[in-house]
């Protein structure tokens, strides 16, 4: 999300989004309260990448591993699942979704109706299909030192919300994005700690350069290794985190060939890898010279899966060979596009993302992929499942004690309840949007 969100606080003006190329616009406040922030919290133990040859497959009759082993136990040292060499058939499925964004109002909606529970558990039939599942936490979770606030878009949420995503049927979150030091260095550990207390796996932020880019593993019930990484083309506060000590708390900022070369290391010890990209253009609907540059790099480097964020808007899923990039996922959730409505517009600010349907659309990507008879896995099947962010903020006029209500949904369950039939017609109308925007290579499945 960019440095001026949609409606990021609750009488904020709202300006138009900047692009990714800025970062130097924050203010001088939020700039200041970020190089007076301690570099470091409490110490907590970090997680290395697996070694580049030791962690070989072992042999096709070695024993599977139990039902699912995800990371150590927060404040644990961690070690790397033993290596395994899935059955001959065994399938893994991927799954992944784009932005989550705890505006002010989206958390207003979860206190309304009794807690973050509210804002995705709708997800959860179609989250049970996957072996991993990963969203992009585009919200620090941690003490607020900068109040939330849309232009420049600063934003937090609560633990809470973490433990949220995991009862939805999440299994990892992405830290690297453009939000990540919102809430200063502390901020970022803060919000690690929240995830893995929900038993989420962290990617792509840690208490150091070196454990924010190391590669996470989940092995499945098959015993399919997978590897998760995690990077961000760029942060708010980027001169800052630019100057940050190696050995204090950040994201992943991409550097190009070092990361590959991270990649490239995760698939030459996992069955399958995992890259998040917060990467490209606020709102624009295709991707950038760099994103399909290193869409490609990432791809040759052993990438199954490149799961694309930060545009709030849905780009293009295609294959390359056995790999899917998703240039964009959109939004999970959020406050954007709430002065959107079928058949017209509210007026608004040129360029801002309030009345945009665009923003409200989002899209779980789904990959499955099988061992072949040369032991490696291969893409089986590639979909998507279009989601839609309900946002009832052009229902208030007249009413006088008017509540938010804002929750994430897939279409079709939408389209499928008969008590939302005034709705229908919009339904239909953003399910033909997403199918455009993901184009022609992605089936579009219901659950």
């Amino acid at each position: 999300m960019g440095l001026a969100s949609s409606a990021g606080a609750l009488a904020a003006p709202v300006t138009p989004l900047r692009t990714p190329r800025a970062p130097r616009a924050r203010t001088l406040l939020f700039a200041a309260s970020l190089l007076v922030a301690p570099l470091a919290g409490a110490t907590l133990a970090h997680v290395t990448a697996p070694p580049r040859a030791a962690a070989r497959r072992a042999a096709p009759d070695a024993q599977a591993p139990p039902a699912r082993a995800t990371n150590p136990p927060p404040m644990a040292p961690a070690a790397a699942p033993a290596a395994t060499t899935p059955r001959p058939g065994a399938t893994v499925t991927l799954q992944a979704a784009g932005d989550y964004l705890l505006h002010a109002r989206v958390q207003e909606s979860a206190s309304f109706h009794g807690g973050y529970a509210y804002l995705t558990e709708r997800l959860a039939p179609v989250l049970a299909k996957g072996d991993v599942n990963l969203v992009n936490l585009e919200t620090p979770l941690a003490t607020l030192r900068n109040p939330i606030a849309s232009a420049p878009a600063i934003l937090n949420g609560p633990p809470e919300a973490a433990a949220a995503l995991k009862s939805a049927g999440f299994h990892a979150a992405v830290l690297a994005n453009n939000h990540a030091f919102d809430q200063t260095v502390r901020g970022i550990e803060e919000t690690r700690a929240a995830v893995e207390a929900a038993q989420l796996v962290a990617v792509g932020g840690g208490p150091s350069a070196e454990a924010a880019r190391a590669a996470r593993t989940i092995v499945t019930r098959e015993g399919v290794r997978v590897a998760l990484l995690a990077f961000t083309e760029t942060v708010n506060a980027d001169d800052f985190a630019k100057r940050l000590r190696a050995d204090a708390p950040q994201v992943a900022l991409w550097r190009g060939e070092p990361d590959l070369a991270l990649v490239r290391d995760a698939a030459a010890t996992h069955d399958v890898v995992v890259v998040a990209m917060h990467w490209g253009w606020e709102l624009a609907t295709e991707p950038t010279p760099f994103q399909n540059r290193t869409a490609r790099a990432l791809c040759a480097a052993g990438a199954h899966l490149v799961a694309g964020s930060h545009p709030h808007v849905l780009q293009p899923i295609v294959r390359q060979g056995d790999c899917v990039v998703a240039h964009s996922l959109g939004n999970l959730l959020s406050n954007q596009g709430l002065k959107y409505k079928r058949g017209g517009l509210e007026p608004v600010e040129p360029g801002s993302a309030e009345a945009r349907g665009e923003t409200r659309d989002g899209a779980l990507v789904r990959v499955v992929l099988t061992r072949g008879d040369d032991g490696r896995m291969h893409i089986t099947t590639h979909a998507a499942v279009p989601l839609f962010t309900h946002n009832n903020w052009l229902e208030r006029f007249g009413v006088t004690d008017f509540r938010n209500d804002i929750f994430v949904a897939p279409l079709a369950a939408l389209r499928a309840d008969p008590e939302r039939a005034a709705h229908h017609p919009l339904y239909a109308e953003r399910t033909a949007a997403i199918a455009r925007a993901l184009g022609s290579t992605a089936t579009l499945l219901d659950e």
